[in-house]
């Protein structure tokens, strides 16, 4: 079991989310849909902190979702 927390930030627009992991120089970007949230979501590992930047409504996927995968 890796007992080492993963830290990741999300800046939040209509079309995308840009996703930076504490440790890893490289950012990922994410069409904003729930589809590709979800399945983005699935392959993180479990316990995984999360914070991100509420822009407009368009960060409710992202939150709802991240919220229902625990």
């Amino acid at each position: 079991m890796n007992s080492e927390q993963v830290y990741i930030g999300v800046d939040v627009s209509k079309d995308e989310l840009v996703i930076s992991r504490m440790g890893i120089t490289e950012v990922q970007r994410l069409v904003n849909r729930p589809v590709e949230i979800k399945r983005w979501l699935k392959a993180l590992p479990a316990g995984c902190w999360i914070g991100m930047e509420a822009t407009g409504i368009y960060h409710r996927a992202l939150a709802e979702h991240t919220y229902l995968a625990g």
